[in-house]
């Protein structure tokens, strides 16, 4: 189902029920996730009454998950509203086998991007070099674009925290729209990818540290 964890209150304890649900954000997909998590929050709450449930929105609980939930259609004063983030994607999980068939190929990306020009040249450099030699042949030339794309997204400060801001943006509006107080949103995971099993690349802990510190 989820993970325990403590709570400011040392008494109080905080049940997550389904980590990142995949289920999509926007039509019947979301209307799925919807009757799954009504269904959910009831029977955890049949059998805790008094643990404080943390619920989240489809999408790999994303911020765009989190606001097309109605908060509304779970009346109930012991809940946390949790969200994940790991905008910029590229930076974050950087070489994740698990993440797809383009960022398995991308690591060395350093954070600020563009505090480290010598870095990012390299990182770039050789990110092309594997997806030129190890990717899928018809899709090389789309995979190449799309990291360029990506680069061109945060290689200024402002465009870089323009996507750091925009998963927090988007979950401060949806409290402002239903009224769901800031002290009940929970982050549940952000952060840097240190190094992927079976990778042999590591991401500097200076790096790590200070997308911590942003």
């Amino acid at each position: 189902m989820g993970r325990t964890l403590a709570a400011e209150d040392p008494e109080r304890v905080a049940f997550e029920l389904l980590n990142e649900p995949v289920t999509g954000c926007k039509g019947a997909e979301a209307a799925t996730w919807d009757d799954q998590l009504g269904r959910l929050f009831a029977a955890a709450r049949s059998s805790a009454p008094r643990t404080t449930l943390i619920l989240s929105g489809a999408c790999w609980g994303s911020a765009s998950g989190l606001a097309a939930l109605n908060p509304n259609s779970i009346p109930d004063d012991n809940i946390l509203w949790g969200f994940h983030s790991y905008d910029p994607f590229i930076l974050t999980t950087q070489g994740a086998l698990w993440a797809g068939d383009f960022i398995r190929y991308v690591t060395g990306v350093p954070y600020p991007p563009y505090e480290h020009k010598a870095e990012l040249e390299a990182a770039l450099s050789k990110a092309r070099a594997r997806i030129r030699a190890d990717a899928p042949f018809m899709r090389r030339s789309g995979m190449l674009d799309y990291l360029d794309e990506q680069i061109a997204g945060i290689d200024t400060e402002q465009e870089l925290d323009a996507q750091m801001d925009a998963p927090f943006k988007t979950v401060a509006d949806w409290t402002a729209r239903y009224g769901v107080d800031p002290e009940n949103i929970l982050l549940g995971e952000f952060g840097m990818i240190r190094q992927e099993y079976g990778n042999p690349d590591v991401i500097p802990g200076a790096w790590r540290a200070a997308i911590f510190a942003t």
